[in-house]
């Protein structure tokens, strides 16, 4: 047995130290411990006993006196001193006062904060005992708050930790930035019309926190109302009874409705549109769009999808738990097309909270649902398709290389077939089917126009011409990569200057070609919904097309929640019907520029959509461009590369696929 008045004569060990702690819990050991057995380990097993064994307050303190002089008194280092005051501040915050003026700096009470947020009510004493000045106060709480918003609440009596109004104002405005209902722990002093109009632009729940008082007018409250309401529809439950008819008036009940049809039940019965819009909407509706919690990329995802040409009007948005009031109030015989919206991976076994068994659920009691869209990243897994291959295939038969040739006028037409015979085939012996003619005179004799001249598998040859004008000009002349991007001229009039692919070993390939066109039509990006080529596109290219399967080729979809989904609905005897499963193979992304939704492996988001937390329903305010469109251009480009030899992948690269679970296509 060992005697405790003798440890300190002893030649123990750390891990010695450290066992005799655990066992025996002396209530002065580490005071006995030699110092250099003072460790980490051995003061952090110290405080473990002390803490679970309730040892008084004053020892706690007087180890912390002990270790203030860590340098003399154990073998700490400073990020091991560092360790144990926060671990200790966070059981005990008023031993804050007990630490070294020389242990304090802004990132250390910053640690100390993010354990034990209510130290930040110590504030005033730092600054009376001048350790921290008031304006690094502030920005060590307006950092906090920017890390995490709720810490504002601490701060509420601001006079007493001894931040002036002005700062403390400051701070709130950041934590109401970051989160709207923050806007509940600020002090009245700090409460103002701006500070309102901030909480419900960023989030309009933040109204169940507005009230009308001192702070703001009956006028400023309904127009805070028309903002909450705007951003977030279902917070016309938290406007006052009697200014929410003038709202729902001022913002047109039906497209409220549509957005988030949830907030049906918080309009008032007397309310004489209420009925006729419920049938109305019933009447209309083909696609519901199910979420089941707020994300500013689900709402401009449901933006987009609900306002394309052929679903406007016929869509609405409801929450997962008011989906069956809805369902209950549409037709037997529509035909409804349900879309799950939210974030999945290929192992995903929910979307929008709903399950495989939960669907089977809603399909069994509403005959209305002919479609299940699985609206989120990566819900289809699949081998190539045999379409897919075909579309491959097809590409690479069709798709040689094309010539060009620049010169001062229009050549005959009669000369076309003339031009064709004269290009050699390219490196990999393909003939070219298409040839660019470049007016572009020195002279200025004519005007500049392309000419895209093809000869199609029955030989005949189109004509398509494009005139161009100095825009267009400067984005062809990059695609021809010469000259240090000038376009050269002809030399003198009607004489050939250069056969691109001819003469020359160089040729355009497809993907430059399909660039050639796009820069004379005015669009930069060749796969722009606008382009007058578009729906052709998505015929040849498997990244823009979504493809049709039955159940005889099933067997090519892999695990994932399309997968997962079609088999429970095939295997469900109550399920007589066919329901067409939709999926999509890689992340989807919603384009707010062009209102069209990019499906990529690669991650588009730019970087200031990603870090913005503004959820607006209503519109898309000037929008926006947040696509990263070099990372898209570079992935489609390795595509078509890949295409052009004829190369599949293990997955299908489809934009979606639709699958048939009880017939064949």
């Amino acid at each position: 047995m060992i005697r405790f008045g003798c440890i300190s004569d002893l030649l123990i060990n750390d891990q010695l130290a450290c066992d005799i702690i655990d066992k025996y819990k002396p209530e002065k050991f580490i005071f006995k411990i030699p110092i250099k057995s003072r460790n980490l380990k051995a003061c952090l097993k110290y405080l473990e006993s002390t803490f679970n064994n309730n040892f008084s307050y004053f020892l706690i303190e007087a180890f912390v006196k002990m270790i203030g002089e860590y340098q003399k008194t154990t073998v700490l280092n400073q990020q091991d001193y560092v360790t144990l005051i926060i671990k200790i501040i966070e059981k005990h915050n008023h031993l804050l006062f007990e630490i070294p003026r020389d242990f304090w700096t802004p990132d250390t009470y910053q640690a100390i904060i993010d354990k034990a947020p209510k130290t930040m009510t110590y504030a005033y004493h730092l600054v009376e005992q001048e350790i921290f000045t008031q304006d690094q106060i502030q920005n060590i709480f307006m950092h906090t708050v920017k890390k995490n918003s709720n810490l504002i609440s601490h701060l509420k009596n601001y006079k007493s930790i001894g931040l002036s109004l002005q700062s403390y104002s400051e701070i709130c405005l950041e934590a109401v930035k970051e989160n709207a209902n923050t806007i509940q722990y600020i002090h009245q002093d700090a409460i103002n019309m701006s500070l309102y109009q901030t909480a419900v632009e960023q989030n309009g729940s933040a109204l169940q926190y507005i009230k009308l008082n001192n702070n703001i007018q009956e006028s400023e409250y309904i127009e805070l109302c028309f903002l909450a309401v705007e951003r977030t529809p279902s917070a016309l439950q938290y406007v006052d009874d009697k200014y929410k008819l003038a709202v729902i008036d001022a913002l047109d009940l039906e497209r409220i409705a549509q957005l988030d049809y949830g907030m049906i039940e918080f309009i008032p019965d007397s309310y004489p549109k209420k009925k006729e819009l419920i049938k109305k909407i019933a009447d209309n509706t083909s696609n519901i769009v199910i979420t089941q919690y707020d994300d500013k990329e689900f709402k401009d995802t449901y933006l987009v999808y609900a306002n394309h040409l052929k679903r406007k009007g016929k869509t609405i948005h409801v929450n997962t738990a008011g989906l069956n009031y809805l369902l209950s109030t549409i037709s037997p015989q529509a035909s409804i097309n349900l879309v799950l919206l939210g974030h999945a991976t290929h192992k995903a076994e929910k979307l929008a909270g709903i399950d495989a068994n939960k669907i089977n659920s809603i399909l069994i009691d509403n005959e209305m649902i002919q479609r299940v869209t699985l609206l989120g990243c990566h819900s289809a897994v699949s081998k190539p398709l045999a379409k897919e291959q075909e579309m491959i295939s097809d590409y690479k038969q069709r798709h040689t290389y094309a010539g060009l040739l620049i010169a001062n006028e229009l050549p005959d037409p009669s000369k076309y077939e003339d031009y064709f015979k004269k290009m050699k085939v390219d490196k990999n012996q393909h003939t070219a089917n298409k040839f660019f003619i470049l007016v572009h005179s020195r002279a200025k004799t004519s005007s500049p126009v392309l000419l895209e001249i093809t000869k199609g598998t029955d030989d005949v040859i189109t004509e398509n011409k494009y005139d161009l004008d100095k825009n267009k000009l400067d984005n062809i002349a990059p695609i021809l990569g010469k000259n240090k991007g000038k376009i050269p001229y002809a030399p003198k009039k009607n004489v050939l200057y250069n056969l691109v692919g001819g003469k020359n070993s160089v040729y355009l390939n497809h993907e430059q070609s399909l660039r050639m066109i796009g820069a004379a039509c005015g669009y930069a990006d060749i796969f722009h919904r606008e382009h007058p080529e578009y729906k052709q596109r998505k015929n040849e290219y498997p990244f823009l097309a979504g493809l049709e399967i039955g159940q005889d080729e099933a067997d090519v979809i892999q695990p994932s929640l399309l997968k997962l989904f079609s088999d429970k609905i095939k295997s469900e005897p109550k399920i007589t019907r066919d329901i067409v499963v939709k999926g999509y193979t890689q992340s989807v992304h919603v384009d707010i520029q062009e209102q069209q939704m990019k499906m990529a492996r690669t991650y588009l988001y730019s970087k200031k959509y990603k870090e913005s937390k503004t959820p607006k329903f209503f519109s898309q305010k000037g929008k926006e461009d947040n696509i990263e469109r070099k990372k898209l251009r570079e992935e489609r480009r390795k595509n078509i590369d890949a295409m052009a030899k004829g190369e599949t992948e293990e997955e299908s690269k489809v934009k979606s696929i639709k699958l048939h679970t009880k017939r064949h296509k």
